[in-house]
């Protein structure tokens, strides 16, 4: 789950920059072998990953993921 936090951070980040959000299916497409399939319970304990580093004054970069 690690490797593919980093590699959601990372798309997050540059959604962040672009002043976008993002889907799943989007970072699925734009991530590839680096973000494997993944279930509901499998995509919030990435974006949890994502976040935990977050300093508090900081919007959320899972906030960018659209339902």
């Amino acid at each position: 789950m690690e490797s593919a936090a980093a590699a959601v951070r990372g798309a997050l980040k540059k959604a962040a920059r672009e002043q976008t959000t993002t889907s799943w299916v989007r970072l699925e497409q734009q991530l590839g072998s680096a973000l494997p399939h993944t279930t509901l319970a499998d995509r919030l304990q990435v974006l949890t990953v994502v976040d935990q580093d977050t300093p508090a004054n900081q919007a959320l970069l899972s906030s960018l993921v659209a339902a």
